[in-house]
């Protein structure tokens, strides 16, 4: 899945902008490490922002360059993660 930025993160003065977060197809037990089962339902941001993080590749300088905007995406798609980890159906792209 393949979530266009609406306002694109920059490192540093001459990097490439990043316009895009590419999510995996699935989440996987790794992916949950170090996260309680509890909170699952109930997520922090920083929780949120690792599990995108993990699902993408990007590291935590990245996620925190997320424009709010952004965020409220990400969110989205990592609570459908989620909820078709749990329930057993797939992710569908937006």
């Amino acid at each position: 899945m393949r979530l266009e930025l609406k306002k694109p993160i920059k490192l540093g003065e001459h990097g490439t902008p990043i316009d895009h977060l590419a999510f995996r197809e699935s989440i996987c037990a790794g992916d949950l490490r170090n996260l309680k089962v509890s909170e699952l339902g109930d997520m922090t941001v920083d929780n949120l922002l690792t599990l995108a993080s993990r699902l993408t590749g990007q590291p935590d300088v990245v996620m925190n360059k997320l424009e709010l905007v952004d965020l409220g995406e990400v969110i989205k798609i990592v609570g459908g993660f989620i909820e078709a980890g749990m329930g057993g159906s797939e992710v569908s792209p937006s």
